[in-house]
């Protein structure tokens, strides 16, 4: 499962809007290739995945690192800070965002 996310090709419809999707882990690996999977499966026009980590430590950066997903932007945030805040910031991290 891991290694066809690398192979990937972005679904798209001539009529869909564009979508950032904002995913946000914390040691949640075992989870990150289904989600990642059911985004690119989406019928919608998929510009950017924005995953924002908060300090795992279960492996996610070097997967992340080996996926060639167009569109997907990671960063980490290694501060103690709560779920709405990093939340807040993946979402200013969103090409999209425009508030």
């Amino acid at each position: 499962m891991f290694a066809e996310l690398s192979q990937v090709t972005w679904k798209s419809t001539v009529t869909s809007p564009s979508v950032s999707v904002v995913i946000n882990t914390r040691n949640s690996m075992r989870f990150l290739p289904g989600a990642l999977r059911s985004v690119l499966d989406q019928t919608h026009r998929v510009q950017e995945i924005v995953i924002w980590d908060h300090n795992s430590s279960d492996g996610l950066r070097h997967y992340i690192n080996s996926l060639d997903v167009p569109g997907l932007r990671f960063f980490e945030d290694t501060t103690s800070v709560s779920l709405q805040e990093v939340r807040r910031k993946a979402i200013q991290a969103s090409r999209l965002y425009n508030g």
